[in-house]
């Protein structure tokens, strides 16, 4: 898993997203998640995508199959994780597709400058995993587009499926409040239409609340209907209290009533991928064949990209980053690792990093449009930080702090001092821990000075993490 984070959209209410698939409770089934997937995938026949372009004289002819599903592999890492932030047993979580319909699924060829057009439809299989079968002629220039992307160039083949997945929407309404000075103007023969007029006037004047929250997107009708329903509730219940001879208690009188409706609404989805993240460096080449009398043409021209990191270069424990993309290469180098320009003809950037305390080199891919400001993880590093803000928001003036860290297995051994003070209460440095979680034993030692300007030393020891917040 790259990512796992809570949805930032509203259209799924208490749903997560991890690595673009939303997975929200089935509500009628204990332990079973329902999932919404990402990006289109390509179908596969002995693990190799279908995909395949023939090239002629005329242009050529393009066959491929995708899907808009979850591979099985990482069905199997949505589990684990689920189960990980659930805490519960990974063979009881149930992964099923949720409730959805293909409107639309489209082939698409771009100029690799953002800009596309659709060369071939289809209305999909209407069932998970949505299969849609693509025979598409191509003309010289579009027949150019598809050998870039087979060459691992982004934004010239594109995969694009507009959906609609059915989701529970619902508007939960509450109403609240003392009903004991009820009596003083109704009575047990009152009717619910005076009820009413009452419980109207007690929100008004603050005796009452009324309040209709949205779960997820409900409108303007759900909405109103949960607040006609929790009033009329409301209603019963104080038409009961005064029917009975005793007087309402004042023990009794906090009233509170709640109403719930939902219904099911479908939200319009647009999942896209680019078929050029389909095929690993120099394969995509084995899914071309060049019929007699056809010819690959000329190529597209290589694009150039900029290369650099996005986070502060000071006491980087590394030496150098060596970036390869085909047969081309660039080196950034201490001590500001100034960005560099590589041209390339393929899709994924090959980063090796090479570190100053004599680990092993860390080699990864990652996508061209992260290029220009790779982060931490992408050169193995992980950021340790210690924030000493609680301490000085707690009145200390300063704080002198020895940092020990003892690794496990193989790593570095670490040996630092912070000064935290004035405005500088947060300290941090880079670890290279190869792109692995980090292993190891801490062991931090403080000396702080209080409001009265007495020292006062303290200690924390941790083991397998990378952020410290210091503490009372």
């Amino acid at each position: 898993m790259t990512t796992a984070a809570r949805n930032s959209g509203s259209d799924f209410p208490g749903s997560i997203e991890i690595d673009g698939v939303i997975l929200y409770k089935d509500e009628g089934e204990a332990n079973t998640w329902l999932y919404v997937p990402g990006k289109p995938i390509p179908e596969l026949s002995n693990g190799r995508p279908t995909l395949h372009l023939y090239v002629s004289a005329s242009g050529g002819i393009l066959q491929l199959g995708a899907q808009w599903a979850v591979a099985p592999v990482s069905l199997e890492m949505l589990k684990t994780e689920i189960a990980q932030r659930a805490g519960q047993d990974e063979a009881e979580i149930r992964l099923q597709p949720a409730p959805a319909s293909v409107k639309q699924a489209a082939v698409e060829t771009g100029d690799g400058k953002g800009s596309s057009v659709a060369v071939a439809t289809s209305s999909s299989s209407g069932f998970p995993p949505y299969n849609a079968i693509f025979r598409v002629p191509l003309d010289p220039e579009k027949k150019n587009a598809v050998v870039a992307a087979l060459n691992g160039r982004p934004g010239f083949v594109v995969v694009r499926y507009r959906a609609a997945a059915t989701v529970k929407v619902s508007a939960h309404a509450v109403m609240k409040g003392d009903v004991a000075s009820a009596a003083e103007t109704l009575t047990s023969s009152s009717t619910l239409e005076e009820i009413v007029n009452w419980m109207n006037a007690s929100v008004e004047g603050g005796r009452l609340s009324q309040s209709v929250t949205a779960v997820g997107k409900a409108g303007a009708p759900l909405l109103a209907k949960a607040g006609e329903m929790v009033v009329e509730r409301f209603a019963l219940a104080l038409q009961e209290k005064l029917s009975k001879p005793e007087p309402i208690r004042p023990d009794e009188s906090l009233l509170q009533i709640e109403a719930l409706v939902s219904e099911l609404v479908a939200t319009d989805l647009e999942r896209t991928t680019d078929v050029s993240e389909w095929f690993e460096l120099g394969e995509g080449q084995n899914h071309i064949t060049v019929l007699p009398g056809g010819e690959l043409g000329t190529p597209l021209p290589p694009a150039e990209i900029k290369v650099g990191l996005g986070f502060p270069t000071a006491e980087l424990p590394v030496a150098f980053i060596e970036a390869r993309s085909a047969d081309k290469k660039a080196l950034l180098r201490p001590p500001d690792f100034k960005p560099v320009v590589l041209t390339t003809s393929g899709g994924v950037l090959q980063l090796t990093t090479h570190y100053t305390g004599g680990q092993s080199p860390y080699k990864t891919g990652v996508e061209l449009s992260e290029s220009e400001r790779l982060d931490p993880a992408a050169l193995g590093l992980t950021q340790i930080v210690v924030d000493g803000t609680g301490r000085r928001d707690a009145g200390i003036k300063d704080i002198l702090l020895h940092l020990c860290f003892l690794p496990a297995g193989q790593g570095t051994p670490e040996d630092r001092t912070f000064h935290l003070h004035g405005h500088h209460w947060v300290a941090s440095y880079f670890m290279a821990t190869r792109g692995k979680p980090v292993a190891g034993e801490f062991d931090l030692e403080w000396t702080e000075t209080t409001a009265e300007g007495k020292p006062r030393r303290r200690q924390l020891k941790a083991k397998d993490q990378a952020v410290f917040v210091l503490q009372n």
